[in-house]
């Protein structure tokens, strides 16, 4: 208990921010959050050439809303200047479209976690297991 004065009882001491972590832990009612990763599953040649036709329509689209060809935009995963027509934004990362079906086919895959996991993963050349085989 804390005093009016703001100082512990005698012999008491605060505790550590790691401890009163724990304790809340144990005292709380819901179970404590943790990202783990999805189970991993193949995808058919179907499927990924479905995600990979879904991902053109937003090509598509920007092209028909007046995007042009020549228009560049900063790729958050591949570091590159890439086309602005297709961009996909997940959160704080813009992906370019061939990011983002790398992304989408991952993810459906279930081979990652996050949008930040793939983006780590592209900047530390962990990506090999995002190729997408044709």
């Amino acid at each position: 208990m804390v005093s009016i004065g703001g100082s512990l009882p005698a012999g008491q001491a605060p505790l550590s921010s790691s401890l009163a972590t724990a304790t809340l832990a144990v005292n709380s009612p819901f179970p404590p959050l943790v990202e783990r990763m999805p189970a991993q599953r193949s995808l058919s040649h179907g499927q990924i050439e479905a995600i990979r036709s879904a991902m053109q329509l937003f090509v598509d689209d920007d092209l028909a809303r007046g995007v042009r060809r020549t228009d560049r935009m900063y790729c958050d995963a591949c570091q590159r200047p890439r086309p602005a027509a297709g961009v996909i934004r997940y959160g704080r990362y813009a992906l370019c479209n061939c990011c983002a079906t790398e992304y989408e086919v991952a993810r459906a895959k279930g081979a990652l976690a996050s949008p930040g996991q793939f983006v780590r993963d592209k900047h530390f050349g962990e990506d090999e297991r995002y190729v997408i085989a044709d």
